[in-house]
Order: structure tokens, then C-alpha cells, then sequence
């Protein structure tokens, strides 16, 4: 070689460019990881922040009126606080599909409450579509049983066998409509059952006024308030049935929904505000 420095410079001069090149990847790569990072943490917050007034409503819906013993107050206060109940749905939804494109297996901190503020949406998601499925039902319960209510039990009207069928058949084509929650499908059973009973004890009552016969017709009139009272028992029950639900409910909200809330409503603040955390 006829200058060995020259050959030497070059060499060292290729070897500090690939190493200058290689120093400015490695920031550059870890601050990509931290902004993929920050960017899932803020989307997380925002998600649980949105749902906070769902959460509220549960709450003050449910944990405030489960100890009642009438079932139609908490339903009517439900009905209220859940009058856009498509649009509760349909917000929670969203905010879950917001998360779903956010890197959710870092094995970080971050990736961890991230998938925890998935979790928690679709249980909010749940217990709002079981609240709605069970105020639902009983608001179409009771509207279906208004006939059998308001029937004026006079058993020395002549009409009343004709009026007590009549109403019977208004309540069958009114539950004919409903579809009970699976948890209360036994009991719901139950009162429909009682109703074809009642249904058909009403025709022996008209067919016992109708013969004019006494002894026909005094055992219809015992029978008639022991029906009535078999039917309103079985609709007590569902009463009942959904009472407990909504103390389900109660639970729900008072244990792994609460728990999980605020932990994530701690976290989330901590992670955002964690000093050179997250850039």
C-alpha cells in the first residue's frame, strides 16, 4: 500500500458513521415505545373518565334503592336514570372499541391497566344491560297484569264470570309479548301457569251462572278468591325474584366494580403523572 494512514482514517472514519448511526436508532426507538405507551395510557383514562357518569348512575340507581322492599320504586327510578338505555349501550360500546386497536400485551404497567380499563367497561357494559333487561321486564309485567288488578271482584255481579274472563284473556295476550330474563324464567312460569288455570276456571263460572246452579256457582265464588290469591302469590314471587337481582346487582357494584374503579381511577393518575414515566 502506498499510504497505509489514508487506508487507516478511512476505516476508523466508516466505523464512527455506522456507530453515530446506530447510537441516534436506539433513542429514537425507545421514545416510539414510550409514546405507544403514553398514548394507550391517556386513550385508558379517557375511556374510564367518559364512563364515570354511567357509573354514577348505577350507583345512586341501585345501591341507593336495593334495600327497598317495593320493587316498583326502584324501577321507576331506573327508568329515569336510564331513559337512553340504547345510547348507554351504544356509548360504552365505543369507548370498548377505542381500546381495542391500543397495545394491550406490553408487559408493562401500562399494558396491565390498560386491559383493566377494557375489563371494567365491558362489566359496566354487562351490569347496565341486566339492569335495563330486568326494569324492562317488570315495567312489561306489570302494564301485562293492569286487567287482573283493576277487576272489580264483585262475585254477586251476574257479569263479573264474563268481565273475569275478559280480563283473562286481555293479561294472556299481553304475556304472550314477554320474554322473562333466563333467572326469572321459573318464576315467570309460574304466574302464566296460574293464569291458564284462572282462565279456565272462569269458564266453569259462566257455565255454573249461566245453568243457574247454586251449588256450581257458590264453589266458583270460593274458588275465585282462592285463584286470585294463587295469582297475585306467584306475581309476589317474581317480585320477589327480581328483588334479589337488583341486591345481586348491589353486590356487583359494591365489590368488583367499585374495587376495580378505584384502583384504575388511582393508577391511571399515577401513571400519568409519574415523573420522566412516561414521555
Amino acid at each position: 500500500m502506498k499510504n497505509p494512514l489514508i487506508l487507516i482514517l478511512l476505516v476508523l472514519s466508516l466505523s464512527l458513521t455506522a456507530c453515530t448511526a446506530l447510537m441516534a436508532n436506539v433513542p429514537a426507538q425507545t421514545k416510539g415505545l414510550q409514546s405507544s405507551q403514553a398514548e394507550a395510557i391517556y386513550a385508558a383514562a379517557e375511556a374510564f373518565d367518559a364512563a364515570g357518569h354511567i357509573y354514577s348512575t348505577l350507583r345512586l340507581a341501585v345501591i341507593d334503592d336495593a334495600s327497598l322492599i317495593e320493587i316498583a320504586a326502584i324501577i321507576q327510578k331506573l327508568a329515569v336514570a336510564f331513559s337512553q338505555r340504547e345510547e348507554l349501550i351504544g356509548q360504552l360500546d365505543e369507548l370498548i372499541a377505542s381500546l381495542n386497536e391500543m397495545p394491550g400485551d406490553m408487559a408493562t404497567s401500562e399494558g396491565k391497566t390498560v386491559n383493566a380499563v377494557r375489563e371494567y367497561l365491558y362489566m359496566l357494559r354487562n351490569m347496565v344491560s341486566d339492569i335495563i333487561e330486568l326494569s324492562g321486564y317488570f315495567t312489561d309485567l306489570d302494564k301485562a297484569i293492569i286487567h287482573m288488578v283493576q277487576l272489580n271482584y264483585d262475585l254477586e255481579d251476574s257479569m263479573f264470570p264474563e268481565q273475569l274472563s275478559n280480563a283473562i284473556s286481555e293479561t294472556q295476550i299481553l304475556f304472550a309479548k314477554i320474554t322473562p330474563p333466563s333467572c326469572l324464567a321459573v318464576t315467570h312460569g309460574d304466574i302464566e301457569a296460574r293464569l291458564n288455570e284462572f282462565q279456565e276456571f272462569s269458564d266453569d263460572f259462566i257455565l255454573a251462572v249461566q245453568m243457574e246452579d247454586p251449588l256450581r256457582t257458590y264453589s266458583c265464588y270460593y274458588r275465585t278468591n282462592r285463584m286470585k290469591l294463587m295469582f297475585f302469590k306467584c306475581f309476589d314471587n317474581v317480585k320477589a325474584d327480581l328483588s334479589l337481582q337488583f341486591k345481586q346487582a348491589e353486590r356487583r357494584l359494591n365489590g368488583p366494580i367499585k374495587q376495580l374503579h378505584d384502583e384504575l381511577s388511582e393508577n391511571l393518575d399515577l401513571l400519568k403523572n409519574a415523573e420522566g414515566g412516561i414521555n
